[in-house]
């Protein structure tokens, strides 16, 4: 793709992209926001924990089983299109390759903590889950088309089946292994929609990839390391917790980090559809596009930091009922969390663009040994408000560093006044919903004073012009 075809794109097709990503994650989030009340109102404080620790391992084995591959195909697919179906050939071989180790690890560790019998069956169905990437690893054609409605079509399909199943399950009093098989039934429903629907729009070659396996492991290894030491610091800690404060701790750090990874649906959007095109554009275009993608990033961000520290509790209660409300304010540092990730997810994919994963590792490797270190100490005296605030510093150090590191690669000066207003008019919302909190009105009327306040604050303080989202609407 040169470098005009890309700006094409990004001014029409990407934002399209991007927005009908938006839409499909905000119907996944209140699917997921949906199914998340069941499963916790379910299991309750003690098997929640259990569950959300087996997951918290899934998440690190399925990391390690990915080790990069996905996304280092991605870029070298979208630079050499000739070789797309050697490069997709390739991946589901290694895939296919590290599954089988990957299950082995995660049963060992899941078995290995288990507290009783319930536990250890859950954890031999979720196991399953573990075995399939080397097809669900092909969702990436999606991205290389710049078809990210498909990807959302089979995640909206998966979150149906696993919403309608969950719920079920509930109204009859099922338990965690049910709920274990119905997330796996859900998982291979959207698996076989997404593999007929990939059938269609590429081919995959995996007798010719072999001579790219070395090439794809010689710059996924670094990409997969780095990874997984992002992912490690931000899922050991629920293994902790669950190990050194007990099942009902984990149970209430789980579901706060529930709604954490929930809100990721935002970055996601938003560089899912950038990276192919970061890969392949020049360094003038490319500051451009990381500008941008960070300033929208903060204007998605910041509000929900600051509407989080005054509702949190509300929130919770909510969602989850009031057995649950004593992790607010896990909560509200978590979403501090939240805003450095959203810049992380920038830094993540250009790391790979730049092919900076060896000085990534440096820093990851650095924060892990704190996060781990500072855990051990603290949350066997404060439990999981202690693992909350380790998390925030953590992604805050981690980013921090990465940022600079991309901004000196690209020599992108920021241009920070945009994010100054943004971070007023953040606050302003956040000052009027606390007024409003107040005067006594509930949930739904802080929603409805935050959703008006925060655009009239951008406009007024000139973080958005008017002029720049008709261009927008138009796009």
């Amino acid at each position: 793709m040169t470098a005009a075809g890309a700006s094409a794109v990004s001014g029409r097709r990407l934002t399209a992209d991007i927005a009908v990503q938006i839409v499909g994650r905000v119907l996944n989030l209140i699917l997921g926001v949906a199914v998340t009340i069941v499963v916790v109102r379910a299991l309750g404080e003690h098997r929640f924990g259990q569950w959300s620790t087996i997951f918290a391992v899934s998440d690190l084995a399925g990391y390690i089983g990915e080790l990069g591959i996905d996304r280092v195909t991605v870029r070298h697919a979208a630079a050499e299109k000739d070789k797309e179906p050697e490069y997709l050939g390739a991946m589901v071989s290694i895939r296919a390759l590290l599954s089988i180790p990957v299950t082995l690890a995660f049963l060992a560790i899941t078995l290995a903590i288990s507290q009783d019998s319930t536990m250890r069956i859950s954890s031999l169905i979720l196991a399953l889950l573990l075995l399939m990437p080397p097809l669900s690893s092909l969702i990436v054609v999606f991205q290389l088309r710049v078809r990210n409605d498909l990807t959302m079509a089979v995640m909206t399909l998966n979150s149906v089946v696993w919403t309608a199943s969950a719920v079920g399950i509930a109204v009859l009093s099922g338990g965690m292994v049910a709920m274990s098989v119905a997330f796996v039934a859900a998982f291979v429903v959207g698996l076989a929609v997404q593999t007929v629907l990939v059938r269609r729009l590429a081919t995959v070659h995996v007798r010719a990839s072999r001579p790219l396996w070395k090439e794809l492991a010689r710059f996924a290894v670094p990409v997969g390391i780095a990874g997984m030491l992002t992912l490690a610091y931000g899922r050991i800690d629920q293994v902790l917790v669950f190990q050194l404060a007990g099942a009902n701790d984990a149970g209430l750090y789980g579901a706060m980090y529930r709604i954490l990874n929930t809100t990721a649906f935002v970055p996601m959007a938003v560089m899912t559809t950038l990276f192919p095109v970061l890969s392949s554009v020049n360094k003038d275009e490319m500051r451009r596009l990381v500008q941008q993608a960070c300033e929208y990033l903060a204007m998605a961000s910041l509000p929900i930091f600051f509407f989080v520290l005054v509702a949190s509790a509300e929130i919770v209660n909510l969602l989850f009922g009031p057995d649950f409300v004593q992790g607010h304010n896990a909560l509200r540092i978590l979403m501090g969390a939240f805003v450095a990730i959203c810049f992380g997810y920038v830094g993540g994919s250009m790391i790979v663009v730049l092919r900076l994963q060896r000085m990534f590792i440096r820093y990851a490797v650095v924060a892990l040994v704190i996060n781990v270190g500072l855990n051990l100490i603290f949350v066997p005296k404060y439990g999981y408000i202690a693992a909350a605030w380790i998390t925030l510093v953590t992604e805050v150090f981690v980013q921090a560093f990465v940022l600079r590191e991309v901004f000196k690669e690209i020599d992108l000066h920021p241009k920070w006044l945009r994010f100054a207003r943004v971070a007023m008019a953040s606050a302003l919302m956040g000052l009027l919903t606390w007024a409003a909190k107040h005067a006594g009105v509930p949930l739904a009327g802080l929603v409805v004073v935050a959703a008006i306040t925060y655009p009239l604050a951008l406009i007024g303080l000139r973080a958005l012009s008017l002029s720049e989202l008709r261009a927008l609407v138009r796009r």
